[in-house]
């Protein structure tokens, strides 16, 4: 049997927001940098942009949670959340 890995997640107990709604905010911050450069027709505005939606890309993908448990310690994990 192969070594299956569980990953449990509670928002309810987590500070930070689900992925999807991370990855909003850095879509809506970088429209932000490429409008005016597309606006104003400007290369060099619309490369600033792009510059700046992989850096906030790499921040949100830094920032995920990839904690993965085996079975045994998924149970045990759901386990101490039912209890509480």
């Amino acid at each position: 049997m192969s070594d299956l890995k569980i990953s449990i997640i509670d928002y309810r107990q987590s500070k930070k927001p689900p992925a999807f709604k991370s990855l909003a905010m850095v879509c809506v911050v970088a429209a932000m940098f490429f409008g005016p450069g597309l606006l104003a027709g400007s290369a060099a505005m619309q490369w600033a942009g792009f510059a700046v939606l992989v850096i906030l890309g790499l921040i949100t993908l830094a920032g995920l949670d990839r904690e993965r448990l085996t079975i045994e310690e998924a149970r045990a994990r759901l386990d101490a959340l039912s209890s509480d």
